[in-house]
């Protein structure tokens, strides 16, 4: 009688690789298919994030301009300029009427600034008292006549052009200054994006990818939710800015490198102003 010596057969072994690398390619797809999942929900929650980040950033800023005050100097379907709040000062002396001394809270005033000045000469007449706007043409750190300090706040003399007079400014009144800030869609270096300038300075790039064409929108709605949107490439003239009550802005965020496809998430919000139109 034969015995069979210890070991494998070929044919063994040749079932044992078959079946092994049957096992492992398995494994493999489930991982490949997996790592293909893992990517796609990354994207979505990226581009979702991206999303959600601009317009929490742009709608913040929009719930504190005025249609009707004037806040709004452009407005078209990718772009809005509008006039935002950045700096603030307040009033310790009045040496003449086209001159008012402040304290300086944050961002200085520089010439050409936009601000508005809180009038009450009289706390305890009627009506309260009112924002007057005035332009700051010359800015002058020198010869301040005010003699208190308030903590290491400087002290500064703002030259107003305005057509009232600083005699309707009390000491201790509020200044606040605005520059003109613009939120639009550009394409910087091939990638479509969202940015920001402000004043005359060069556009920021904050948020991005975006879509290529509808990445950004802004759509516009009058006290009677009627949509004064203006037409593609075309901007509003200003009584129709002064109109508007509700803005809606949609982002679409787009993530491009998710293998070989492209991930694109959309969000909308609305914003009410300030002030609404009627």
């Amino acid at each position: 009688m034969n015995r069979r010596s210890p070991g494998f057969t070929l044919v063994e072994l040749l079932v044992t690789v078959v079946v092994t690398a049957a096992i492992l390619a398995a494994v493999m797809q489930a991982v490949v298919v997996q790592q293909r999942t893992y990517r796609e929900q990354m994207g979505i929650l990226n581009a979702r994030q991206t999303a959600r980040t601009a317009l929490e950033l742009i709608g913040t800023e929009l719930r504190e301009i005025s249609a009707t005050g004037g806040d709004i100097y452009m407005a078209s379907e990718d772009s809005i300029t509008f006039r935002a709040f950045r700096k603030v000062g307040v009033v310790c002396a009045r040496p003449s009427t086209n001159r008012i001394e402040i304290w300086e809270l944050g961002d200085k005033f520089v010439n050409g600034d936009s601000a508005l000045v809180f009038s009450n000469p009289d706390p305890e007449a009627q009506p309260d008292g009112s924002w007057i706007p005035i332009s700051v043409q010359q800015r002058d750190a020198s010869g301040t006549s005010c003699t208190e300090a308030w903590g290491n706040y400087p002290l500064t003399v703002l030259q107003m052009f305005s057509t009232y007079s600083a005699t309707q400014v009390a000491p201790g009144a509020l200044v606040r200054g605005f520059v003109p800030v613009t939120y639009g869609r550009y394409n910087i270096d091939g990638h479509w994006v969202i940015g920001r300038r402000e004043g005359k300075g060069p556009v920021v790039p904050l948020l991005g990818p975006i879509a290529d064409v509808d990445g950004l929108t802004f759509r516009y709605f009058d006290v009677n939710d009627v949509n004064i949107t203006p037409l593609p490439n075309d901007v509003m003239d200003e009584n129709t800015r002064r109109r508007i009550r509700r803005i809606e802005i949609a982002v679409r965020a787009r993530r491009g490198d998710v293998g070989t496809s492209t991930v694109v998430d959309s969000l909308v919000t609305q914003v009410a102003l300030r002030g609404n139109g009627v």
